[in-house]
């Protein structure tokens, strides 16, 4: 197609070996270390109000979920800090030469 660029390039193959697992074994299929560029669209207040109403999430919860959702945004949040420090020119080359731990990949397959 004509707007297929790089990266849906990438994703379409990615596409055509997941359906082809069955027959072959992959190995050694990772993306390396860390994140070597990044590039933050919008405007500081964005990231922050972004920031503002991930945490806002956690009045939303089921009662029976209240530990369980409140824990995975108090997970998302220092992320979301770091997005903001790297927007404003603070980089932990650290955090994103890590952002990436295949020890914790699980295998690719259908979500549900």
């Amino acid at each position: 197609y004509t707007t297929t660029g790089p990266v849906e390039a990438l994703l379409s193959s990615a596409g055509v070996l997941q359906t082809f697992e069955k027959y072959f074994e992959y190995e050694h299929l990772w993306c390396g270390c860390g994140i070597r560029n990044v590039h933050f669209l919008g405007t500081l207040g964005d990231w922050q109000l972004l920031r503002k109403k991930t945490e806002e999430l956690k009045n939303f919860t089921l009662k029976d979920h209240v530990g369980e959702f409140s824990e995975y945004l108090d997970g998302v949040l220092p992320i979301i800090d770091k997005f903001i420090s790297t927007y404003q020119g603070n980089v932990d080359n650290d955090f994103w030469d890590h952002i990436f731990d295949y020890t914790h990949v699980q295998k690719p397959g259908p979500s549900g």
